[in-house]
């Protein structure tokens, strides 16, 4: 019979625990390469930059990384496949953050397109309890696009997806940061100067445009803009204002108005009322991210300073808006973001 040894037995108990515990840490770190194929939540390093001006510098490198996570999805099967790989669109939350609704039904109807998914989470990481509006509780959309930028590299390297055919999609805040990653120095703050990775393709769906921004360079793609006609969030004439803006320097944007949805009009619960809701009203203004100059779009004045800013704020800021899901809205953009998709990953 073997002789029982508490030592022995005690320092092989602390040695599987201890390669337990290293093995967890091993698979729970973030990751900068998905070479391994790997699906299911993917955490991986970003940052926290705070505005435009401090992320065009890119000063958020200064900064500890904090950790963002997302969840990839892929396709059983896909007739969009080459070369074995399949396109990936990127999936972008509002202001109430990944709310198990929106953003898994659009990735479930994308994987059964034949088209990878991943949602990503710009909040949780960030200790951000949603609703995300302009009050103390603040996520800045520079933030959105840092992420969108890194998963968009971070994708890429997947076995399975083609890094050429990756599109960013978004709802409301998540709209607005689909829409700014056309920007060139956006991308650049984000991934650097050496970096060629570009999305293939922008969905914003009702995103902000009362601010907005210009620039000389713009990362050039096919967008589709999808919009609300009665949207008390975030109004569809500023954006109408930005896709001709696109459109006048050869920026090829299709933009579809549903005229009697609200915000959300992809939900599934029905219309409510957000008493809550903090937003800005008719009023825009524009940063020239080339010059970092801020003017009202309305007077042209500038907005430099923070008390002009605050003062443009206070003047047009309204609370309170409806928002919700409209089954016809929502089933005809199901039908124009497929075949927008389609159209761009067959190219």
């Amino acid at each position: 019979l073997m002789r029982y040894d508490g030592r022995k037995f005690a320092s092989a108990v602390t040695a599987f625990l201890l390669a337990a515990i290293l093995a967890a840490n091993a698979r729970a770190a973030p990751r900068d390469n998905l070479l391994d194929g790997a699906v299911g939540r993917i955490e991986f390093n970003s940052y926290f930059p705070r505005g435009q001006s401090s992320f065009l510098a890119r000063e958020h490198l200064r900064q500890p990384p904090i950790i963002v996570s997302g969840v990839l999805s892929l396709p059983a099967g896909s007739t969009l496949s080459k070369d074995g790989k399949v396109p990936t669109v990127v999936i972008m939350h509002g202001s109430g953050g990944v709310s198990g609704g929106p953003e898994h039904a659009w990735a479930r109807r994308l994987n059964s397109w034949g088209i990878a998914a991943f949602v990503l989470d710009s909040f949780t990481g960030r200790g951000v309890r949603p609703p995300n509006y302009a009050d103390g509780n603040y996520v800045h959309s520079v933030a959105h696009v840092l992420d969108a930028y890194i998963s968009l590299q971070l994708l890429a390297s997947h076995p399975a997806i083609d890094g050429a055919r990756v599109a960013v999609m978004g709802f409301s805040k998540g709209g607005e940061a689909s829409l700014n990653a056309v920007f060139e120095p956006f991308r650049l703050a984000a991934l650097g100067v050496s970096a060629a990775n570009r999305f293939a393709a922008y969905v914003p769906l009702y995103p902000y445009c009362n601010f907005r921004h210009v620039s000389r360079s713009l990362a050039v793609a096919p967008m589709l803009m999808l919009l609300a006609g009665r949207d008390e969030m975030t109004e569809p004439k500023p954006c109408q204002n930005e896709a001709s803006w696109l459109r006048e320097r050869g920026f090829p944007v299709k933009v579809v108005v549903y005229p009697d949805a609200h915000h959300g009009f992809d939900r599934l619960g029905g219309l409510r009322f957000d008493k809550d809701y903090v937003g800005i009203r008719t009023c825009e203004a524009e940063m020239d991210l080339d010059t970092r100059q801020i003017r009202r779009l309305d007077t042209g004045a500038s907005l430099a300073t923070k008390a002009a800013n605050d003062a443009w704020v206070a003047e047009c800021r309204k609370r309170g808006a409806h928002f919700g899901g409209d089954a016809r809205a929502r089933d005809a953009a199901i039908v124009e973001v497929r075949a927008f998709l389609e159209d761009v990953f067959r190219r």
